[in-house]
Parts: structure tokens; sequence; C-alpha cells
């Protein structure tokens, strides 16, 4: 999931009064100024490796903790949003059940507002989040540490990792290819509009999506299109990929299917509303949720809004689950199927009748639950806004709440999971957020 939108920035269809849009406009106004100066006003891309992005360490000593991408055989794993290819949020390795110490975080020395804004991605003993300053940061996941950071000429959203190569979108429009080890570009591919997909790399070939509507099938060592999909509308889904199959969401109210080889389309499903979450594909089929009511033909409606079951190989709907809120990207691991609400519940369904398991209210917040949940040994991990802001552990079998640890601000972001650590990060909070408490910006937090 991408950041959400600004307070008082209403979604599409809802109602805002004429003194609240004047003030979104100011809010606007400002909040691009400050890009453009963060950003040093352009799309210039360079490397940055600095010291000056301090990580705020309290007094523990890490464990070693090192996630390799290559496994036995001598081939490599990719590291992705939401975990896997298949972005079903599960990872091997155990995370916490009991509550964790903080080891580290890492912020940036940016202006206001300028906050990090991804979902953090593992790799090779590095974590990677992008910021809305503009900038990639890879940060050393025993000390806390930057690396090194990559500018772009926008937002940068979550990327991808594959054979030491980091493969990253942002909102100028450009795909960009980095070596892991440095931050030195490798290569830049610019699309019509920006991207908030997270791409993902298989068998050579990285797939992302873009607000221009398509989907890009790119060489991975190159940069060179092999092929192009367009749809109706916005591309901000991130791609899954499984046994040789594409699977996208669009803001044209369609999940398609398409050939990793040739781009050619296996079959689509017509939603109600907008698919811009991530898919899940588990087994025989792929779950995604949907800003149902929210498409092109109606108006914004809280009370529907579901996830949906569909199968992998006809498209057909196997059932849908009538969250009452906007969904996260769901997570699927054996019978059940995890998912956050704007109702402030994470929903567990089972995925063979589409029914209620359990549900957990962790608040109602501005938008409800809205980092996607992950999994790993039995556990479900996931984030709440205000006014809990905390990262919250349940038993996944049923809901039970095993732990909450607290932020500094909501936790939107979908964590990632490796060697028993826990990475997330939260967002900006403070009087510019409707607070009266004083600012703390956004953090990349590792806990065990």
């Amino acid at each position: 999931m991408q950041p959400r939108p600004m307070k008082g920035i209403g979604r599409s269809g809802s109602r805002a009064s004429v003194a609240g849009v004047l003030a979104s406009i100011v809010a606007l106004t400002l909040l691009a100024a400050l890009m453009l100066a963060a950003c040093g006003g352009g799309s210039g891309a360079t490397v940055t490796p600095s010291a000056t992005h301090a990580a705020t360490i309290p007094a523990f000593t890490p464990t070693t903790t090192t996630q390799s991408t290559t496994v036995a055989n001598g081939e490599e794993h990719p590291a992705m949003l939401r975990a896997n290819l298949e972005r079903t949020g599960v990872y091997p390795s155990g995370g916490p059940t009991r509550r964790p110490k903080l080891l580290w975080t890492f912020k940036t020395t940016s202006v206001a507002w300028m906050e990090l804004i991804s979902s953090p991605v593992v790799a090779d003993g590095v974590a990677y989040v992008g910021s809305q300053d503009c900038r990639l940061y890879a940060v050393d996941i025993q000390s806390g540490q930057q690396k090194w950071e990559f500018k772009t000429g926008d937002c940068v959203g979550s990327p991808g990792v594959s054979r030491g190569v980091v493969y990253v979108g942002s909102y100028d429009g450009s795909l960009y290819a980095l070596r892991a080890k440095s931050g030195r570009e490798e290569w830049e591919f610019q699309t019509g509009a920006a991207i908030t997909s997270s791409p993902a790399v298989s068998d050579g070939v990285v797939y992302v999506g873009s607000e221009d509507g398509a989907l890009y099938a790119l060489d991975a060592a190159s940069g060179e299109k092999r092929w192009e999909f367009h749809t109706d509308a916005e591309i901000s889904s991130s791609p899954a990929v499984s046994d040789g199959v594409v699977y996208v969401g669009s803001n044209d109210d369609h999940l398609y299917a398409l050939d990793a080889q040739s781009g050619r389309q296996r079959w689509e499903y017509e939603a109600s509303g907008p698919v811009s979450t991530e898919a899940a594909v588990a087994g025989d089929v792929v779950y995604f949720g949907t800003w149902d009511n929210l498409g092109t033909s109606a108006a914004y409606d809280p009370s529907g809004h579901h996830l949906y079951a569909v199968d992998i190989r006809s498209g057909q709907e196997k059932w849908q689950f009538d969250t009452h809120g906007v969904v996260t990207s769901p997570a699927v691991a054996g019978a059940l199927a995890y998912v956050g609400s704007d109702d402030g519940y994470l929903y567990a369904v089972d995925v063979g009748t589409g029914k209620q398991k359990w549900r957990f209210f962790a608040d109602r917040g501005y938008f409800g639950v809205q980092s996607s949940p992950v999994l790993s040994g039995g556990v479900v991990y996931f984030g709440s806004g205000a006014p809990n802001r905390a990262l919250h552990a349940l038993d996944a079998a049923t809901g039970r709440e095993l732990w909450a640890f607290p932020s500094g601000g909501a936790v939107d972001s979908s964590p990632a999971i490796s060697d028993g650590v826990i990475y997330f990060t939260d967002l900006a909070y403070g009087p510019e957020y409707g607070s009266d408490s004083p600012l703390v910006r956004g953090r990349l937090y590792a806990v065990k």
C-alpha cells in the first residue's frame, strides 16, 4: 500500500467543505514547495553516500542478523514487497511472539513533511526504504546506519531486490536499477506518469505498473522494454508473478492475468471499484481487495468494499467478503486470508468459504487499518494509526493479541521480517497532522 491521502483531502466521491478545500490547496502548495526544495527541483538522479542521516540507537546490542537472497542451488530468491513474488505476505523466518525490544531507528534529516513513506524491503543485510524527500535509503541492519542514498526527482516507493540490483520506482515516472552495494545507477526507464507500484523481478524480467495506465515488462539487465500492456486507468497496484502469469490490478476496476513472456491477456475480472492493492496468489486462487463503489461510474460508499477470491485459471469469482471499508493487500497462509479495513478491524477470512473466522479491532483512526498484514511462524503482524499508533502481533489462528509495540506515528506500512527482526516505518505525527503534540518525523524501526 502506498501513503494515504493528506488529512483534509478527500478521496474520489467524498464531500469536502469550501474551507477544507482551500486549506488543502494551501497545504498542497506548501508541500509541493517543500518537496521541490528537498528534491533539488528536478529529476536528475545522483548517488550521494552520506553519514549525515544518522540512526537513533538505544543501549541495546542487536543480534547478528543477515538475510540471504541466495538459496542452496545457487539461484537467487528475490526480495520483494509483501515477502515474495506471489505477494502473500508470508515470511519464512519467525518473528517475535513476545513484545520486542527496539534495536534501532533511522530517520532522514529532511524538512517537515518529508518522511519515509514506503514499506521496507530487506536483502543481504540491508534494509531499503523510500522517502518523500525523493530518496531511496540503504540502511545497514546491524547498526541502523545509512550505507548510501539515491536521489530521484520525486517521492520514492518500495523497491524490489534481485541478483545484487535494487529496482525502484519514483513519482517522477522513472524506474531505476541500482547496484545494491553502492547505489550506483545501472539504468533508468521512463514511463508516462508517476510510478507508485513496487516492481516484481522474475526470470530476468522486471514488471512494474505506472499511473500512465500501463504495465511494463523490462529486461532486468539492460532496462530494455520487452512488452507493455495498457489498461483504462492508473496502475498503482504492484504486480504479483506466479507460474508464468502476472497478476495486476488497475484503477479501471479490473484485475488482469497476463502471460509473463508475451504480455498477452489470459483473462480479466471486473470488480465494483479500483483495484489499487496488491493481489496475493496462493494455490489456485488469487485474492485482492477493492475500493468498491469508488470507481468511474459510482460515488463513494463506505459500506461496500470487498475482499475477492478468483480462480487463477478461469478468472471466475469464488467468493467475496464485505469488510465495510477500504481493504489492504491481503496476506494468505493455510486456510485463512487476512485483510485490514477502513472500519478499524483486521479480519481473518476462511479461504474456502469466504466467511469471517475472527476479527480484531485496532483503531478507527483517520482511515482505519491501512497497514497490509504479514505472517510468520503462526503470527500476523500489522500496524495501526491514531490513537494507538503501534505495531501489533496477533495469534494467526485465534486473533488474540500477543503484543503491541508503540511508535511515534501511524504505522501504515507493511512490515518486513528477516531472521526474527521486524522492520517497519511510521508516518510523521504532530501539529501538521491534527495533533497538539510536537512534530515526530517518520522513521524506520528494527525490533526484536
